[in-house]
């Protein structure tokens, strides 16, 4: 399998915008995990706890494979049994700066700035579970990105084992494309 670095801040924002209903909007029919018994309580246990991410594998429109954190992204992916969840990803070739804290915002260059937020994405809020469907909805409270701040991200879910897969649908020049997101639960 061909794995290409797909790394540009114009390229993430692409990949991360995705405000269509196709992507964000609710689901229909299923069951929701607050307050249903049976299924749904079950789906939310097997997934409550730290997934540590393992890859991120776009399959382009084109054809080709890509990761756009790089081949081997940093991340962790937490739910918690209230029904809140947050998630960070990094890549590894993100810039490190000298120092930190305040008197950094005047050390480094606006380039590195960029690149350090290009290499870095998360969001936090509260999630429901549709087990029939096997889809995991993402209510966004927070997000770097703040146009996502009351988005919902729906994800279809696989879980096998100790490892949870994730599916998202980015677009690409007006092409919707599969990109799965692999975790390890953390012991």
């Amino acid at each position: 399998m061909r794995v290409a670095r797909v790394l540009t801040l114009g390229g993430l924002v692409g990949a991360l915008a995705c405000a269509r209903p196709a992507c964000d909007g609710a689901p229909s029919g299923g069951r929701t995990a607050t307050g249903t018994p049976g299924s749904s309580k079950d789906a939310r246990a097997a997934i409550v706890g730290a997934w540590r991410l393992v890859s991120i594998i776009d399959s382009l429109p084109d054809g080709r494979t890509a990761s756009w954190m790089g081949e081997h992204p940093q991340g962790i992916l937490v739910y918690d049994a209230a029904g809140y969840m947050s998630a960070q990803l990094m890549a590894p070739a993100r810039p490190r700066f000298p120092g930190h804290g305040p008197p950094l915002r005047d050390a480094v260059s606006d380039s590195a700035v960029r690149a350090a937020f290009a290499g870095y994405y998360a969001y936090f809020g509260r999630y429901e579970i549709f087990p029939d469907s096997q889809l995991v909805v993402h209510h966004v409270q927070g997000s770097l990105w703040p146009a996502e701040v009351g988005l919902r991200r729906r994800r279809v879910y696989r879980l096998a084992g100790n490892r949870l897969s994730l599916r998202a649908l980015p677009e690409r020049d007006g092409v919707r494309y599969p990109r799965w997101l692999t975790w390890e639960r953390v012991p």
